[in-house]
């Protein structure tokens, strides 16, 4: 019988990861505001240690980064990665 080698998954492929790549590249490229209202128009907004965003710019950012967003994939990983 042979071995079974566990191998590790690169950082590169784990959704969680992917996204806690480009949140800041999401960020950095896209205009804050200053209110909650901003967040209809598709601005995020910083409140204390807390950021807002609506998913769907964050999805249509990554599909302009040429990476194809899977929401049944993406979605529930997000409260993994303290975004809710």
């Amino acid at each position: 019988m042979s071995e079974i080698e566990i191998i590790d998954v690169p950082r590169e492929v784990r959704i969680p990861d992917r996204v806690v790549d480009m949140l800041p590249r999401f960020f950095a490229s896209t205009p804050s505001g200053n209110t909650s209202s901003d967040l209809t128009i598709g601005r995020w907004v910083a409140y204390e240690n807390d950021y807002y965003f609506r998913p769907i710019d964050f999805f249509q950012f990554l599909t302009r980064q040429d990476i194809k967003p899977d929401v049944r994939k993406i979605w529930p990983t997000l409260p993994e990665i303290n975004v809710s």
